[in-house]
């Protein structure tokens, strides 16, 4: 009996607290072996240029293009680029108009265009491609340095 127990204390150290919030839900039944095979969702904050309020977008690695939320862009009653076929978990396709977000990191100065499909269905207001983000932070980096290097060559008179 003892020796269940320290195998049960080294899963629950080794899992990411997802997981184990899950194993500590008297209401969840999940099976550890499928457990230890999910991943924590990341989540990035971005400004859209129109939006007054930021959202939070889901950063996927398996995402080929960015999609947003409809209802989270209603407002801006953006331009539509085009249409584009999605095809998510099953062989099914889902229609979804392109549009073009101006979209930045919370502290960058400086808008990115970035094309998304509008989803009627998403599950979060914002879906990304890691590419994508990595580009925003990229920037934003780019920004921060500049903003240094420009201190560092002013010169007092």
């Amino acid at each position: 009996m003892g020796d269940q127990a320290d195998q049960q204390q080294v899963r629950d150290a080794t899992q990411p607290a997802a997981v184990a919030a899950l194993h500590a839900n008297a209401h969840a039944h999940i099976d550890p072996v499928l457990a230890d095979g999910w991943s924590e969702l990341q989540y990035v904050q971005v400004a859209v240029e129109g939006l007054t309020e930021t959202i939070s977008a889901l950063c996927d690695s398996g995402t080929q293009l960015c999609c947003v939320n409809a209802s989270v862009i209603e407002p801006l009653n953006l331009p539509r680029l085009g249409h584009v076929m999605l095809r998510g978990l099953s062989t099914d396709l889902v229609r979804a108009d392109l549009v073009c977000l101006h979209v930045q990191l919370l502290n960058a100065n400086e808008f990115l265009p970035v094309t998304c499909a509008v989803c009627d269905k998403l599950n979060a207001p914002m879906w990304s491609g890691i590419d994508v983000v990595d580009r925003l932070f990229a920037h934003s980096l780019t920004e921060v340095s500049g903003e240094i290097q420009g201190d560092e060559n002013d010169d007092d008179v």
